[in-house]
């Protein structure tokens, strides 16, 4: 299939960050399930991340398997009819920049032969965005990726200014408690939009840069933004998590359903962590405009 390569390098650049279901329910969305309007908005801030086609750099074409035929899912899961294609997740922070998790962009070379797009929100299966749908990197103008502090960042800046949407507002001050409530934005397994809701801040003493949550997320939300329900504003990006996928062993073909921390009781629960926003240096430089 032509897609392999673009599929296993994808599939290596976002592995940091995995995730699980957490809880008794699934609370994750399609955006047309959502009637909040001001998730909507956001939604429109938020950026999918892929590499270029090969021998193209107008078009993206759309892997138009469904998560059931590319990764095995039960055709009883949810998302298992939905489009893939592996990428990363990101949020508008400047009128011609993207913020997104610092392993989704290894380089400025691996920068260039990405593109970016807010219009991938649509679960049917679909085709192709064109030029006026897509972005490309002109630059790589921050990037770290800190196994020791965990900073996990980077700053992408666009070929042009975004001019049908608006960049989020974040958190400018250090306010996070514990128990605050958050819902995250994104692209879980290179699929269309997908809302994460009903979660909250687990801890805030651990560690001056990273927040864990009970967020329902998986791979290919790594630099998905995550808000804070109550103000709206952006409290960080997501950068890591727990696992994925399940099999189901009574089923003919042992396909796989997503991993649900409830059937792990005796388990030390897994979290998916935030880096938070006020940690990223070039937000600091971003506040001083």
């Amino acid at each position: 299939m032509k897609y392999n390569s673009i599929y296993l390098t994808l599939m290596l650049i976002s592995s940091l960050s995995y995730g699980s279901i957490h809880g008794p329910s699934d609370d994750r969305y399609k955006l047309d399930e959502i009637t909040n309007k001001k998730i909507k908005e956001l939604a429109k801030s938020t950026a999918f991340i892929t590499k270029k086609n090969p021998g193209s750099s107008n078009s993206i074409t759309l892997q138009t398997s469904s998560l059931m035929d590319l990764k095995g899912m039960c055709s009883n899961e949810r998302f298992a009819n939905s489009p893939s294609v592996y990428g990363c997740s990101g949020v508008l922070i400047d009128t011609n920049k993207v913020l997104t998790a610092g392993h989704c962009v290894i380089s400025e070379i691996d920068c260039k032969d990405m593109v970016i797009s807010f219009s991938y929100t649509d679960h049917s299966l679909i085709g192709e965005f064109k030029d006026n749908q897509i972005y490309k990197c002109k630059s790589l103008i921050a990037r770290e990726k800190n196994y020791l502090t965990h900073l996990d960042y980077a700053v992408i800046e666009l070929d042009r200014d975004v001019l049908d949407r608006l960049p989020v507002s974040y958190n400018k001050s250090n306010s996070l408690s514990k128990d605050d409530p958050l819902f995250m934005i994104g692209h879980p397994v290179g699929i269309p939009t997908v809302i994460s809701t009903d979660a909250k801040v687990l801890d805030i003493s651990d560690n001056k840069f990273i927040f864990p949550t009970d967020l329902d997320a998986m791979i290919g939300n790594s630099g998905s933004p995550v808000f804070n329900h109550n103000t709206y504003e952006l409290e960080g990006i997501l950068v890591r998590g727990g696992s994925d996928f399940d099999t189901d062993f009574d089923s003919d073909d042992l396909c796989r359903t997503w991993y649900r921390s409830r059937n792990y009781p005796q388990e030390k629960a897994e979290t998916e962590d935030v880096l938070k926003i006020n940690s990223i240096p070039y937000i600091k430089l971003l506040n001083n405009k």
